[in-house]
């Protein structure tokens, strides 16, 4: 199993439209990809901070989501 974390620091005040984003937009997409096992989001509400960590089945599976710093096919 491969993973990938990405981290984002902003307003603690606007944290839940990055949780609403990543729900409704980021995680569909990557349960698209092929050898996706899903995604995982932790959340500092006091820093406004997000880790979204994404696990896939090999690094092949892993490398074609890579693409400044979004998901894509």
């Amino acid at each position: 199993m491969y993973a990938r974390v990405t981290t984002v620091d902003g307003d603690p005040g606007r944290i839940d439209e990055v949780i609403t984003f990543v729900k409704e937009t980021v995680e569909p997409l990557v349960r698209q990809q092929p050898g996706s096992f899903g995604l995982a989001m932790f959340i500092n509400r006091e820093k406004g901070r997000v880790a979204v960590t994404t696990a896939w089945e090999s690094e092949a599976a892993r490398a074609p989501t890579w693409s400044r710093g979004s998901v894509s096919g």
